[in-house]
């Protein structure tokens, strides 16, 4: 129920982004979504409490695709907290953005409109029990942050959203290689393939370790590259340069997390 409550908050604060550009007037406009996007990330971090008082760990969503547990509580709950100090900063400086002439009236609504798609982009990924389902939504936050780095008004942005995006999209093919052989693995040993967490995590000691360490490699190489670490890091420091000082904070303290999320998945079944 929580997580369906969250869906439909994700997508009424979409909707009301789009009406934001029926304001004629520039500044009413970016109070409008700013205040708009502040109202959704408190609510995302108020569900997140209510997660931690009320849902029993572990319980599943939605066929066992979904599922919440310690550390997927504590992730969302970081990632919520940061969301919501970052909107209450884009407030005045998405201001003097506009006022300075680095982002264009035009470009405000598409900044907003991706804001506020990227924080349910995290916490759903965070929600994933299912690898396929993980890699998916792990692809749509690097196009979504991509699209805020290029909402400010130089080239440079563009240079680094496309090497951003490049690299992280080119390791994620890895990934998929790792993803393919970890299914045909548990397929072989089980009878049925899975990619789910849990299965897994049950049924680690009995995948042959060969093939089970190969697809580690490859599902490793996709997934350190999302989290910065070296040698994979190649797009990170003009990234973070280019991109505007909000978000240039949601990719150090949650984007980089969800690829060092995943990473950690993985060496506990490894373990």
């Amino acid at each position: 129920m929580d997580l369906i409550l969250l869906t439909y908050i994700a997508a009424a604060a979409l909707i009301l982004s789009l009406m934001g550009r029926r304001l004629p007037d520039v500044a009413v406009r970016n109070n409008f979504l700013s205040t708009l996007t502040i109202v959704h990330t408190m609510i995302c971090l108020i569900i997140s409490v209510i997660i931690i008082v009320f849902v029993p760990v572990p319980t599943f969503y939605f066929n066992r695709y979904l599922f919440v547990d310690s550390l997927v509580i504590y992730e969302v709950l970081i990632a919520s907290g940061i969301f919501l100090l970052s909107a209450c900063y884009a407030r005045g400086y998405v201001r003097s953005l506009l006022e300075d002439g680095e982002i264009k009236p035009r470009e405000l609504r598409l900044f907003y409109i991706a804001f506020n798609l990227l924080l349910p982009t995290v916490i759903f990924a965070f929600y994933c029990n299912n690898l396929a389902l993980f890699w998916i939504l792990l692809e749509l936050t690097t196009v979504i942050s991509a699209i805020l780095i290029v909402t400010l008004n130089a080239k440079e942005n563009i240079l680094a959203a496309l090497k951003y995006v490049f690299t992280a999209s080119s390791a994620m093919l890895f990934s998929i290689i790792g993803l393919i052989i970890l299914f045909a693995v548990t397929s072989r040993t089980m009878g049925a393939g899975t990619l789910n967490w849990d299965v897994l995590m049950k049924v680690a000691a009995g995948l042959p370790p060969q093939l089970f360490t190969m697809s580690f490699i490859f599902i490793f190489i996709g997934f350190a590259a999302k989290a910065g670490i070296v040698p994979f890091h190649m797009w990170l420091p003009q990234a973070h340069a280019k991109a505007p000082s909000v978000i240039s904070v949601l990719l150090s303290a949650v984007l980089l997390n969800i690829g060092a999320y995943g990473i950690l998945r993985m060496y506990a079944v490894a373990h």
